[in-house]
């Protein structure tokens, strides 16, 4: 009996380390930001960033809005870092806070599938991938659709109705991208992070998406109206050929 209990108890600690799991990049008690900031006046916040992973993250950054000289991170390791806010219009938009780390990763050469459907979009949104990999896009829709890079605007497949796109990424690469069907976008805006397979990675699971709200105050503005005046005096049956103002 004494050596049930025992087992049992090796199983139910094995259970919880299995549990137990690092988190990347975390910004400590944080996961929105309300920002209210003067007009062409720049904002500088404080946060509290901890390396939660059992590696070193180095170059750290904002992905946008967000700015600072970039830092380093070892393992296990917390810094107060100063970020300056220069922007001058509302935003109300995710950002993400990202690094990189050290390693060597296995080229997989794998083959990933996308459906794309209308008016969902992509079955599959962010997708971390090794160079050499391979995505395989399928129109789901009826007509034409193009992907679109959302940094450029630009297009670089236009799929047919029930046909498909296959694009293999032979090298590091990170983008946003979005499809647009008659010219319109629908669906979610996806990201593509295709890693090296040597030296500084970029990981998108340990990034940390925080929702960033900011408010621009004005300066109140006064306006003084000065209207001149000028004094007229008339005799009874006198007559003045015209007023100036």
């Amino acid at each position: 009996m004494e050596i049930s209990k025992q087992l049992l108890f090796s199983v139910f600690c094995i259970c919880l380390i299995g549990l137990v799991s690092a988190s990347g990049l975390v910004i400590e008690n944080t996961t929105q930001l309300d920002i209210i900031k003067n007009f062409e006046t720049d904002r500088v916040i404080t946060l509290n960033i901890t390396n939660e992973e059992g590696f070193d993250f180095y170059d750290i950054q904002f992905n946008k809005y967000l700015e600072s000289d970039l830092f380093n991170l070892s393992s296990g390791e917390s810094k107060e870092v100063d970020f300056t806010i220069t922007q001058d219009i509302d935003i109300s938009e995710e950002i993400k806070l990202y690094g990189y780390y050290e390693t060597t990763l296995s080229p997989s050469n794998d083959v990933y599938y996308v459906n794309i459907n209308y008016p969902n979009g992509f079955d599959v949104c962010d997708m971390n991938l090794i160079a050499g990999d391979t995505i395989n896009w399928y129109n789901n829709a009826t007509g034409n659709i193009k992907l679109r890079n959302a940094e450029t605007g630009e297009s670089f497949a236009d799929i047919e109705a029930g046909s498909n796109y296959t694009e293999t990424f032979t090298e590091a690469i990170n983008f946003n991208y979005y499809s647009t069907r008659l010219g319109m976008q629908f669906g979610n805006v996806c990201n593509i992070n295709v890693m090296p397979t040597s030296g500084l990675v970029h990981d998108t699971d340990y990034d940390t998406k925080i929702n960033f709200n900011l408010e621009i105050e004005y300066e109140e503005t006064t306006m003084q109206v000065e209207v001149p005046t000028t004094d007229y005096s008339l005799e009874y049956n006198e007559e003045f050929d015209s007023f100036l103002i």
